[in-house]
């Protein structure tokens, strides 16, 4: 599939995700009040962190497999069932772990509220989660762009129509448990098309795992795990020291435009995903197919970005009405190096699929966390400066830093074989 037909599908199918989440949002308030949006704004940052867990975070690693040896159908099915047999092995010990501490976790996600059995239910439906994450990326691992797609248009579709049931009939624990539901629906979407496509079938399917294999799969392990802590623990430093010196009320504008970013980010990072990663994983042999892919996604990324990042600034006021509110506004003045920012990260990030693409697991590793600590040491000393300002001043100068960096990496690695 061209680059521009793969846009397309991709651009629809964020596109359609974004328009039922705005749908479930409003739903959420309409059904249940203030209160509501809290309590399964709880339970849904519970579930975030559930879905990566459930795999251990190897998804990426399928998918460099797949990518690479999709071809050779005998070791293609050892990938796949040693990658189904481990997503058991992990759903199993996370059930069993919820099922335990069901009570304490109760407690610490929803105080005085009794939500034990949401939690044992959920317990029930790790496995459907694991197995979902894992079909993602059978997809992604065969280039199928076109069903990937799909049965994403078609998650978000079940959620909205779901939700709209749910809640009708059961309000807020309605909306607890499509958050559940929504998960065993798409498993049975997910395989219908994937068994239908002949990529995967579990009459074929055989408890193994193969050791190289895994260890291939744990090396993407070690890179989502020291990617999602660095993150965390940055921005929870950045977003409480930026609280004691200028406040809630301009964090909060701060954090309106951190979100706004967010919208156009995460179709980037859907493109080079679903498109660029498996098109480098499956030329790794081929140094001038390789370096080709890589160049074509950066010289259609960049323009791309530029319009959305243009528009994004010259839009700043109506955006931020229709995302917020008009009380929001004055975050308007905080979106310039924000923006810059945004523009290092994106090419960044074509460059850094490289590093992932060639497993450079080491350097992946201390490059997120030398990254974010950069981050988090350059905001301490700009914010003291420049007041909010200085988060994303420290923001685009560290994505300029780690721009460098990915493209020196680059050059003198893209001729390795």
């Amino acid at each position: 599939m061209s680059i521009k037909k793969a846009s397309v599908n991709i651009a629809g199918a964020y596109g359609v995700r974004m328009l039922a989440g705005l749908l479930v949002s409003k739903l959420i308030a309409i059904y249940t009040g203030p209160n509501g949006v809290a309590i399964l704004g709880q339970f849904q940052n519970f579930i975030n962190l559930l879905k990566p867990l459930s795999t251990l975070g190897t998804g990426n690693g399928v998918v460099r497999l797949l990518s690479e040896k999709k071809e050779d159908e005998e070791y293609a099915g050892r990938i796949k069932n040693s990658t189904i047999t481990l997503g058991i092995i992990i759903s199993i010990s996370i059930s069993l772990l919820i099922l335990i501490f069901a009570k304490y976790l109760n407690q610490y996600l929803f105080d005085t509220r009794d939500y034990v059995w949401l939690l044992r239910l959920t317990s029930l439906s790790v496995i459907f989660f694991s197995l979902n994450e894992y079909f993602y990326a059978f997809f992604n691992g065969y280039a199928d762009i076109k069903s990937y797609t799909k049965v994403n248009m078609l998650q978000s579709i079940d959620v909205l129509v779901l939700s709209v049931i749910f809640m009708y009939f059961f309000k807020l624990d309605g909306a607890l448990l499509v958050v559940v539901a929504g998960q065993v629906i798409q498993l049975a979407v997910n395989y219908f098309v994937i068994s239908k496509k002949k990529i995967f079938n579990f009459k074929d399917f055989k408890l193994i795992l193969d050791k190289k294999i895994t260890k291939v799969l744990f090396s993407f392990f070690f890179i989502t795990l020291a990617n999602a802590i660095s993150v965390a623990v940055t921005m929870i430093f950045i977003r409480s020291y930026l609280i004691k010196q200028v406040g809630e009320e301009y964090t909060g504008y701060w954090q309106a435009v951190w979100r706004i970013s967010e919208v156009y980010l995460g179709f980037i990072t859907m493109f080079l995903k679903v498109y660029l990663f498996p098109r480098l994983s499956s030329n790794l042999k081929n140094k001038d197919a390789y370096n080709k892919e890589l160049l074509s996604v950066l010289k259609a990324v960049i323009p791309v970005s530029l319009v959305a990042i243009s528009s994004t600034y010259f839009l700043k006021d109506y955006i931020i009405q229709i995302l917020f509110s008009k009380e929001f506004l004055p975050a308007a003045n905080f979106f310039t190096y924000q923006l810059l920012g945004d523009f290092f990260q994106i090419t960044s990030w074509v460059f850094g699929y490289h590093m992932l693409a060639r497993t450079m697991t080491k350097l992946v590793v201390i490059s997120a966390v030398v990254s974010n600590a950069i981050f988090a040491i350059l905001s301490y000393y700009l914010i003291s400066i420049f007041s909010v300002e200085g988060v994303t001043i420290a923001y685009a100068i560290n994505c300029f830093i780690y721009l460098l960096f990915v493209i020196t990496v680059y050059i003198n690695t893209k001729d390795d074989e």
